[in-house]
């Protein structure tokens, strides 16, 4: 597990906004993806920071199917031909409490909010064909993000990730509009894309009934930089923006503000 985190989502909108400012953002994400030293945690969180801009940027989104009801793709495509999956400009972001930390024994376990989740999508406006609600603070158990009305998404660095609480994935969906489909979309880099795998999905359907609707993903979220030949050294980041430790629950990003 990683010691970093950061104390709020302004505290990380500040200290990533002034890292994209200086056009370093890519270049660190790729440069840690690449360094097998480097903090997993950390790189996560940079990536995820870095993906939620992307994604909110709209555009096209390079993905692959992994797992269908049925078990076939519902797309088919020449192979050579990769499947764009088109975002709009989001016309509205939505922020909800990614849930409260309390203790058992000597580990923190997180308590998902669903009130709030189902709050921010009610909140969505009527006339708002598209909108991006993320969680208010890091360690959501399921959600890094949710492109309204019919997308869950996690974003990860990892070329896989555990099974998902399938009932915790019903009680998401149940708080979204009633769709013949849905999506969980995982958001990689694309040094693992290729690679990327998850198991697949029970789909009870007495316990379960929106999850059978579910189509799993994965998406490619590219970090482009300058060049091929980075180095650690190009990239310098001012030392009030540097991680500092702070008590026993992790650590702590100081930003300029």
């Amino acid at each position: 597990m990683s010691g970093y985190c950061f104390a709020t989502s302004k505290v990380a909108s500040l200290f990533f906004r002034q890292v994209n400012e200086r056009g370093d953002l890519a270049r660190l994400v790729q440069i840690l993806s690449a360094s097998p030293g480097s903090d997993a945690g950390l790189r996560g969180l940079l990536f995820e920071a870095y993906a939620h801009n992307k994604l909110l940027q709209g555009g096209p989104f390079e993905f692959k199917y992994l797992d269908c009801p049925g078990g076939g793709a519902p797309v088919a495509a020449p192979a050579a031909v990769p499947v764009q999956l088109n975002l709009p400009d989001f016309e509205q972001e939505v922020f909800f409490s990614p849930g409260s930390r309390s203790r058992t024994g000597a580990r923190a376990q997180l308590t998902t909010d669903i009130a709030s989740f189902r709050k921010a999508v009610q909140s969505v406006k009527p006339s708002v064909k598209s909108a991006y609600l993320r969680p208010s603070g890091q360690g959501h158990p399921l959600v890094d993000s949710c492109i309204y009305p019919d997308s869950l998404i996690q974003m990860t660095v990892a070329d896989t990730k555990p099974k998902v609480d399938e009932e915790l994935l019903e009680q998401h969906l149940e708080c979204l509009p009633d769709l013949p489909v849905y999506f969980l979309d995982y958001v990689v880099p694309q040094d693992v894309y290729s690679t990327f795998r998850v198991p697949t999905l029970k789909r009870d359907r007495s316990l379960t009934p929106r999850v059978q609707r579910i189509r799993v993903r994965v998406v490619k979220v590219v970090t482009t930089a300058t060049s091929l030949r980075l180095q650690r050294s190009r990239v310098t980041l001012h030392p009030r923006m540097l991680p500092t430790q702070a008590g026993p629950m992790g650590s702590r990003f100081r930003a300029v503000v």
